[in-house]
């Protein structure tokens, strides 16, 4: 987690600012017992830590877990706090540990296309490292203020290119004994697909080596299109790699924003534009804290916003960072499910009906992403090319988004149509109804156990999605001494 800057995750003193990349920090850790406040960047979720660790370095983070561990206490490890879910928060009075002072960047190896980090590296800043070499992600979703460990765990993605997590090549886990394991798919694929999307329910990782690809330029195109028109273009977009379609209720229209590499020179948005963007944004803030006060206000709205994004963003030829990196916007509550990719038609059907029948007033956008099948066991896209799909409930200079009815109307759709939440979004599934979402959920809960039996790692949140911890499976092998552990796999 990165200290507060005022805009992302909040973590009440003290505050300290991330490393730089490359830029290693003293070694060791610092913990500071007392009362502390953590909220996430959407101000949904407020924690209450009892203890506030920010470890530096490996070992010093395997001494934080083997310390709570053997008092048998939990421990949750936060990121950029993005997830409008409670996935990251801790209990109250359980430990915290930020890994804002690690993240640094390891290693970036030319000749295998790799580049290796420490957990706590923001998005943002390896993707400013690696630009500067000539280098860059192969995918990325619009945020990049969270970190790179957050963002592998809980699946998140861009559009056309998969997942994060779809592009490791190891990781460095430690587990709920404070032994740590190298893994790679060669060495044990299972154990390798299970840690891919862990959702913190694993381990702390450390270090993750991800595949990197030559700085690209893209140009992107956003034209309008009607709803009837979109959904006989539903099979081309959803082949079509770099795509995007944002549906706005109440008015009718749909954009949609496809994206190809090209030999053109950047063209950044210039001062002025950006400057343009932010009023345009405080002007769209406004409207909905209105639209909050007179719901019937929000198809004009949403009117206003279709409009502006088709106007100001027809075309935009920039690197790839700058093009798919659109930032954070209003600060906004979301439910996103994954469904297969051969469902949208009838999701789509379905949200317009739910919309038409009346009783809600649905913000815009409804996003529509699309994705190759993953290999991670708990990836929402798992086994089969899949679409998310996302709904937004803003929260205008927060205020609580009025959205609950919005969110179980389309909540009811996706969920009916076999998606899958987001593991960070606002979702009220619990194990019991997830497990038959995914064919490898019995296996998550072995290594689950596993690798912590005695849920260091659990939190409210987990225990409902996942169920407890199941002490009864087979452990590892106990670590031998050693402040570091030892490996189950070594490259």
């Amino acid at each position: 987690m990165t200290a507060d800057d005022g805009s992302r995750s909040r973590l009440a003193e003290p505050s300290t600012p991330p490393a730089e990349p490359v830029t290693p920090p003293a070694l060791g850790h610092e913990t500071t017992a007392g009362a502390r406040i953590w909220t996430n960047w959407a101000r949904t979720v407020t924690a209450f830590p009892g203890a506030v660790h920010q470890p530096a370095g490996r070992d010093a983070l395997v001494d934080v877990v083997r310390s709570v561990a053997g008092r048998g206490g939990r421990l949750k490890v936060v990121g950029g706090g993005h997830s409008p879910s409670a996935i990251a928060a801790p209990d109250p009075g359980t430990d915290l540990v930020s890994l804002a002072r690690h993240s640094r960047v390891l290693d970036l190896d030319v000749s295998r296309d790799e580049v290796t980090v420490e957990a706590g590296i923001r998005l943002d800043a390896l993707v400013g490292f690696l630009a500067t070499r000539g280098w860059a992600l192969p995918t990325l979703g619009a945020v990049t203020a969270q970190t790179v460990a957050g963002a592998v765990s809980t699946g998140s993605h861009g559009s056309g290119e998969g997942s994060l997590d779809r592009y490791l090549s190891a990781l460095e886990l430690v587990d709920g004994t404070g032994r740590v394991h190298r893994l790679v798919p060669e060495a044990d694929p299972a154990l390798f697909d299970a840690a891919r999307t862990g959702l913190g329910a694993l381990g702390v990782l450390s270090t993750l080596t991800l595949r990197v690809v030559p700085a690209f330029t893209l140009s992107a195109t956003v034209v309008a299109r009607t709803l009837d028109g979109l959904v006989e273009e539903l099979d081309e977009l959803s082949s079509a790699g770099w795509a995007r379609v944002w549906w706005y209720p109440h008015t009718g229209r749909v954009l949609v924003w496809r994206a190809h590499r090209t030999a053109e020179r950047p063209r950044p948005a210039s001062t002025l534009r950006l400057a343009a963007d932010r009023l345009a944004e405080a002007v769209h803030e406004t409207a909905l804290w209105g639209a909050s006060t007179v719901p019937a206000l929000m198809p004009v709205v949403n009117r206003a916003a279709a409009t502006r994004l088709l106007t100001s963003r027809r075309t935009v030829v920039d690197t790839g960072d700058r093009v798919l990196a659109t930032g954070e916007g209003i600060r906004r509550q979301v439910l996103e499910y994954s469904v297969g990719a051969d469902a949208v038609r009838g999701v789509v059907a379905e949200l317009r009906r739910a919309v038409a029948r009346g009783g809600v007033r649905a913000p815009a956008p409804v996003e529509l992403r699309f994705g190759p099948a993953e290999a991670g066991w708990l990836n929402p896209a798992y086994g089969r090319a899949s679409c998310s799909v996302g709904v937004v409930g803003y929260r205008p200079f927060g205020r609580a988004a009025a959205c609950a009815a919005w969110f179980a109307a389309a909540g009811s759709v996706l969920a009916a149509a076999g998606g899958r939440p987001h593991w960070a979004s606002a979702h009220a599934h619990d194990a019991a109804d997830l497990a038959g979402r995914y064919p490898r959920w019995a296996d998550f809960a072995d290594v689950r156990a596993r690798l912590d039996p005695d849920g260091v790692f659990a939190n409210a949140y987990l225990d409902r999605v996942l169920g407890p911890c199941d002490p009864g499976h087979q452990r590892y092998p106990e670590a031998p001494d050693g402040p570091a552990g030892s490996d189950t796999a070594t490259r």
